[in-house]
């Protein structure tokens, strides 16, 4: 695979801004453009379509208590909607279409970035496996793999196997025979 292109571009920032960019990429062991460059791609990625759907982030520790807090029957019924309806709205907005490509692109970016998970993703012919990682506890997991599964089912008509762990989800699907285009409602 090639290198990416790239512009130089010269920008204005407040003296603060840049002292703080240079401590932080010190911190990290990176270039000031290198640490500055992930800032922008992040923002280009992520959260321009973040913004435009409104999510918030919170503390671990608040998500965590809300989940532990949730009526397992409620949770179940409340993320498999939210799933199908976010998920498709995030694909609409991004892709102007709903893929099982752009479904797992949306995973992959949005724990990349939202630091709520770390996710492995195997392939293997039409199997694919997905490993999601977090420190949020089992109806994290419960409650994300029924958000996901709202998204996989309703948007491509996948039946995935779930494994739900105190830290960790698995989730285990056959590539549906076509990814089907969704528009309007379910």
């Amino acid at each position: 695979m090639g290198e990416k292109r790239s512009v130089i571009r010269s920008i204005r920032i407040p003296c603060e801004v840049d002292e703080s960019l240079q401590r932080e990429a010190e911190d990290k062991n990176l270039s000031v453009n290198s640490l500055v460059s992930s800032i922008l791609t992040k923002h280009v990625e992520f959260d321009v379509y973040s913004d435009k759907i409104r999510t918030v982030n919170l503390p671990r520790e608040v998500i965590r208590a809300v989940y532990e807090a949730a009526d397992e029957k409620e949770l179940r019924q409340t993320s498999l909607d939210l799933g199908y309806r976010l998920i498709k709205d995030f694909l609409t907005l991004w892709h102007k279409e709903t893929s099982l490509n752009g479904f797992l692109e949306f995973i992959l970016l949005t724990f990349k970035y939202s630091n709520q998970a770390s996710v492995d993703l195997k392939v293997d012919g039409g199997e694919y496996t997905l490993v999601l990682r977090h420190e949020m506890g089992e109806k994290y997991s419960k409650a994300l793999g029924y958000f996901l599964n709202g998204g996989l089912n309703g948007l491509f008509g996948v039946d995935a196997a779930y494994e739900f762990g105190r830290d960790q989800l698995v989730i285990r699907f056959s590539a549906p025979q076509r990814s089907r285009r969704v528009s309007g409602s379910r």
